[in-house]
């Protein structure tokens, strides 16, 4: 593929979203050839997921079935092999949110390898860097995690304070209080949702910080929401639907569970880096139109002056 020519049209106009899927594929085999080893250990780490999802939830069965058993017997004898499956699901918990992060981490690398290649600046390339920002990425991830669990705690007194004052007896009364405040963290979420969209590509392929970044995404995503909300979240649903549609079917044939989840983390993998580089064409196509029609803005200030 000729990434100047890509370059040059990303420049030129903003692109239909038809496009932008006509552009992936070959994005993807540059970056699929030019990362061998990346990808690979990439795809085997989604295969772990799906596997060990499967592999938890025998694990958790087996746990429920025991715990059952020593309550009913009284007898404790059986408590050594209850310890082992807690062992063994703490092992894949643990084994699961490291693979979690280094799929996350080469995402990030993919982010900053496929903008470089497109803008022709493979210099710049640097894992070190990636790496700092990915790791003050967590750090904000994790500040964000505590300030939500903060709100979702003070919205549960509110409840249990509104519940005991108005003296609510009716099931349904603290039904309705709930569903209010599900609603409530639905609008928070899909609030901060609709103001990130260009906030991790500005961060990892632009040389900013984190704020600088924010804000920055925010000018892009005026009039750009729906342009890069449209092509991930109809790929997202998609995969979805198909992940629901597998999970019914393996409940009917569970001898072929194993096969079906490996297939299907190949096809997983592949809808990330489908989804990852989307949004970096995406990215470009739409600052390459901001800082146009900036510069003609400028431009026309300074006529006037």
């Amino acid at each position: 593929m000729n990434f100047e020519n890509l370059q040059r049209e990303l420049f030129e106009r903003k692109l239909k979203i038809v496009e932008y899927f006509k552009k992936v594929p070959e994005v993807l085999k540059y970056v699929i050839k030019e990362n061998k080893l990346w990808i690979l250990f990439f795809v085997l780490g989604y295969i772990w997921l799906m596997l060990s999802n499967v592999r938890m939830r025998e694990i958790f069965l087996k746990m429920q079935r025991l715990s059952l058993e020593i309550r009913n017997t009284g007898s404790y004898e059986q408590m050594e092999l209850l310890t082992g499956y807690f062992t063994s699901m703490l092992l894949i918990v643990f084994s699961t949110f490291l693979i979690i992060l280094y799929v996350g981490f080469v995402k990030r690398i993919i982010y900053f390898k496929v903008a470089c290649k497109i803008e022709g600046n493979e210099d710049s390339y640097s894992l070190k860097k990636i790496f700092v920002k990915y790791i003050k990425m967590i750090g904000v991830a994790l500040l964000a995690t505590i300030v939500f669990f903060l709100i979702a705690l003070f919205v549960s007194m509110i409840q249990t304070f509104v519940i005991l004052i108005m003296k609510v007896d009716s099931a349904l009364a603290v039904k309705v209080i709930q569903i209010i405040s599900m609603i409530i963290f639905g609008i928070i979420g899909f609030f901060i949702a609709i103001n990130i969209l260009y906030f991790e590509q500005t961060y990892y392929i632009r040389d900013m910080t984190i704020i600088d970044a924010f804000r920055y995404n925010l000018k892009l995503s005026k009039k750009n929401r729906l342009r890069i909300v449209v092509p991930v979240f109809g790929i997202t649903v998609l995969n979805f639907i198909i992940s629901l549609v597998l999970d019914k079917l393996l409940f009917y044939i569970p001898a072929y569970i194993i096969p079906v989840n490996i297939i299907y983390g190949v096809f997983a993998s592949v809808v990330v880096l489908i989804i990852t580089i989307m949004n970096v064409v995406i990215f470009l196509n739409v600052e390459y139109n901001y800082l146009k029609n900036k510069d003609e803005e400028m431009r026309k200030i300074e006529k006037n002056i």
